[in-house]
């Protein structure tokens, strides 16, 4: 057999700092084009990806303690590039370690010239990708106006952050469901960033957006606005007025926070939950919030009560909201590792105008599941994606869920029974189906699995009851059938609307495409086709097959070909080999 000429592209990956926990934050929906932009034209050569594997044990992360360790290890090792820099910490001395001390300043002018040293040597013996044919034609896919224009929703209006070849910052508009419908909407402009950034002298990079939820139907002009400068992880937070189109100055009673790595929530019209740097003891050892302060409209920040704190060696602490129906609960969370987690949480009532709610520090119920876990709510369900494995029930009936699974539960019976109380089952991993995701709409749960790396969905539908502390019913609503060979996201636009939720789909030879399901039919029922972004390359004679390699362990490794329908498979193709591995995607 001819050999097969393969080129192998390694990415090895370090975790950065962050808790990988839920936010609450709004990040406004942005613009996406084809996925695809290497795949391959008519003369190219075979492609083989080898997507994320379902895992039957999640991997858990060590706390990072350090930002600079990543370019210290780098100087160490940079000329051995054949070694696992994940493997080679422990090989650091700690002499090693303080004579390196200055790669912890990563924006110092020495930090910045060893960088630029490194890239010029990688330039030197890779060329610059500026100079090739390829690179243009990225950048040309890439300044397309040919982009689906991803939106959130609030009132009336659908909110979407732009960015082109004219507007790389950003512009953050609005329009109509009406005109979004349409070809060519609407839109108009609520803030432009690249015009801010000059205004203002500075090199904004636009950070999301956060907005009160203060219940069914019940809407404010007012959200925070966060910007970064240059793109770095602290930011400045603003609140910024939907109906003046303009930032709510700190004199006439706007927020605003200081450039420094921050949580911020609102918990009212007027209140806000903040985690930001105050000084000494209010960051964790890595550099993010430890102490959460309730920030009332009118006062300072540094007179904001600090309502909870976590631990110096935790990753963070913060505070947050969430809703579902007329179900509102307030979040503490302190990450005490990158996948680990421990919270608490009380009922949050809807409060009238000059209403008192409860005190600071009562209703607060530790949630007791285990601390890998990823916690949501339903109504009054409480939603846990396990990480590890977890035996649940009364002592006569003891059940095993393993590390994968989806269960729900009411929130009083796991707050009053821990791991005596039942649970509804809503996904359970098998050696080849895992899950990937879920989104939630009124009265409907969508999961998203991977069935031997293939795509498909399944719906549960949720009945709350009336009863207090009664929880829900669940009823299976079935799966969209086999699995497929695309990607699928899905979400709900407007969970108080009902049950429609919108759908992005996108495969190795087909671009996305953005349509509109109601799942009162079923996963099954006609896709709404609301956008499409032409092909950025010839697809007709291209297809994509899955295969399965065996590993010396004997694993079956899942990946797929994509190549032309009439490619001999008798290894004379130049093949380009991709995969990936890092923040739980396996490789």
């Amino acid at each position: 057999m001819a050999s097969m000429s393969v080129l192998l592209l390694a990415v090895c990956t370090l975790l950065c700092a962050g808790s990988g926990v839920r936010s609450s934050a709004s990040i406004e929906a942005g613009s996406c084009q084809s996925p695809s932009p290497l795949a391959p034209a008519e003369s190219s050569p075979l492609f083989i990806s080898s997507p994320q594997l379902a895992p039957s044990v999640q991997a858990k992360s060590p706390k990072v303690r350090d930002s600079g360790f990543r370019l210290r290890l780098a100087n160490k090792f940079r000329h051995k590039p054949t070694t696992p820099p994940l493997a080679l910490r422990a090989q650091l001395t700690e002499k090693e370690e303080q004579e390196d001390m200055w790669l912890e300043e990563i924006d110092s002018e020495r930090a910045l010239s060893w960088v630029k040293e490194r890239n010029e040597e990688t330039l030197q013996a890779l060329g610059d990708p500026n100079d090739s044919e390829l690179q243009q034609r990225i950048l040309k896919i890439l300044d397309s106006k040919d982009k689906i224009p991803y939106v959130s929703k609030r009132g009336k209006y659908l909110y979407n952050l732009w960015t082109d070849d004219v507007n790389p910052r950003g512009l953050w508009r609005r329009t109509t469901m009406e005109e979004f419908e349409k070809s060519s909407p609407a839109w108009e402009t609520v803030l432009d960033v690249d015009a801010l950034g000059k205004e203002e002298g500075e090199s904004w990079v636009w950070a999301g957006t956060t907005r009160p939820d203060l219940g069914p139907g019940v809407e404010t002009s007012r959200v925070l606005v966060s910007l970064s400068r240059g793109g770095s992880d602290a930011t400045v937070t603003r609140e910024f007025d939907l109906e003046t189109k303009a930032f709510v100055p700190p004199e006439h009673g706007g927020f605003y926070l200081p450039e420094a790595k921050s949580s911020v929530e609102y918990r009212g019209a007027d209140a806000l939950l903040v985690g930001t740097d105050m000084g000494h003891g209010s960051l964790t050892t890595s550099g993010y919030p430890r102490q959460v302060r309730l920030w009332k409209r009118g006062t300072k920040l540094e007179d904001a009560e600090v309502v909870f704190a976590g631990e110096e060696e935790d990753v963070s602490a913060v505070g947050y909201v969430t809703r579902h129906g007329g179900r509102r609960y307030e979040w503490r969370q302190r990450s005490t590792s990158f996948y680990t987690s421990a919270y608490s949480l009380r009922p949050l009532p809807f409060l009238q105008p000059g209403e008192a709610g409860p005190g600071e520090q009562e209703g607060w119920a530790r949630v007791p599941v285990p601390e890998g876990a990823v916690l949501s709510t339903m109504g009054s369900e409480l939603l846990v994606k396990l990480r590890e494995d977890w035996t649940t029930g009364p002592p006569a009936h003891r059940v095993l869920h393993k590390a994968g699974s989806l269960l729900a539960a009411p929130v009083d019976h796991v707050l009053d029974k821990g791991d005596a109380a039942e649970f509804t089952v809503l996904f359970a991993p098998t050696e080849r189906c895992s899950l990937s995701g879920w989104s939630q709409t009124g009265g409907c749960v969508v999961l998203a699995l991977l069935d031997t790396v293939k795509t498909k969905l399944r719906l549960w539908r949720y009945q709350e009851e009336h009863q207090a502390g009664a929880g829900g019913n669940w009823e299976d609503g079935g799966s969209s059938g086999e699995a497929a060979i695309e990607t699928l996201s899905v979400w709900a636009l407007d969970p108080d609307a009902g049950d429609q939720v919108w759908m992005v789909s996108s495969s190795y030879t087909q671009p996305p495409s953005l349509s509109v399901i109601d799942l009162s039919n079923g996963l099954n029922t006609t896709r709404t086709e609301l956008k499409t972004l032409p092909h950025q390359f010839e697809a007709r004679d291209l297809q994509a097959r899955q295969f399965e390699a065996r590993s010396s362990d004997g694993t079956l490794v899942p990946y797929f070909v994509v190549a032309r329908k009439d490619l001999p498979l008798d290894g004379s193709t130049p093949t380009l080999v991709y995969a990936y591995g890092g923040f739980e995607v396996s490789l």
